[in-house]
């Protein structure tokens, strides 16, 4: 309460969407090892700044501006940094499955800088309804900053490495029809959650419907691995049994009940994607962000 009577409005530090994506990063943490600062980012945290001039001068964010200059310098800083997980597909692949691959990156690095701009534009303006002086402005959005463009970056950078990897592994191992099978294989240290522990050594072959939904990496952090075996070296196991396996390791349940680790239910090599078709970034929402994804798609590249 201030001197004259009048309440204090503090400014939004999260909104609901971020709430949501905090618990989507956040929830199992013991496991998912976010950012300790190991890798910067200053390219992209350069144009997030300018980008955030961009929307204080302007007064707003919204979908139409995802081909405004500053902001497509944002979406090119991340697609960059994101794009290096490339490097871990060593397999040829034909045009048209790298360009799959690399759209995806392009998507997800677009409605991850329109997530983080639109976040920041609520903190645009005062409780008068008068835009901030654009020190003031950049100093409450400094979380969103170094959430975004930080913490979440590089787990969404070490997510594409390992997702890269393993799609690598799955389009090798659809040149060996009828000659291996595929099995489940942790880091098998202390740090694998018990969950996909659980899916240790599952074997069956590359056709069962298992490898559709649980295929790895199976959550942000995940190290597990999908081998080829000697079709007959191993027993096969269950296929009911295992998709019971694969279901239990793929829910992690948040605050209200909804299935934050549903989204990892893919496969990256089968789907030529990067990044969790469902992911919040990306997934169906109102009216701005289908304009925003759909300025992204036709104006941006």
């Amino acid at each position: 309460m201030r001197a004259d009577g009048k309440a204090v409005v503090r400014p939004l530090r999260f909104d609901q969407f971020h709430a949501n994506i905090q618990g989507l990063y956040f929830g199992g943490c013991d496991h998912i090892h976010l950012s300790a600062g190991k890798k910067e980012f200053k390219g992209v945290k350069k144009a997030f700044e300018s980008a955030l001039k961009h929307i204080h001068a302007t007064g707003k964010m919204d979908g139409k501006m995802m081909a405004d200059k500053p902001i497509k310098g944002l979406i090119k800083a991340t697609f960059d940094v994101l794009k290096e997980s490339m490097s871990e597909i060593k397999t040829v692949i034909s045009d048209t499955i790298r360009n799959s691959f690399e759209n995806d990156i392009f998507i997800f690095s677009g409605m991850k800088s329109y997530a983080s701009l639109k976040e920041a534009a609520q903190l645009l303006k005062d409780p008068n309804g008068t835009i901030k002086p654009f020190e003031q402005f950049k100093k409450d959005i400094v979380d969103i900053d170094s959430t975004y463009n930080q913490r979440y970056l590089e787990s969404e950078y070490n997510y594409a490495v390992g997702s890269a990897q393993m799609a690598d592994k799955w389009i090798q191992q659809e040149q060996t029809e009828g000659e291996y099978d595929l099995q489940y294989r942790t880091a098998g240290d202390d740090h694998v959650r018990p969950a996909h522990a659980k899916l240790a050594d599952i074997t069956l072959p590359r056709t069962d419907k298992f490898w559709i939904k649980y295929y790895p990496p199976n959550d942000w952090g995940c190290r597990c691995l999908a081998v080829l075996v000697k079709t007959g070296k191993y027993t096969i196991t269950d296929s009911k049994t295992a998709n019971e396996l694969g279901d239990v390791a793929t829910t992690r349940l948040d605050k209200d009940g909804n299935n934050a680790a549903d989204i990892f239910r893919y496969n990256p090599g089968m789907q030529k994607v990067i990044f969790p078709p469902n992911h919040p970034y990306t997934a169906k929402g109102n009216a701005d962000k289908k304009e925003a994804k759909d300025t992204l798609t036709k104006k941006v590249k």
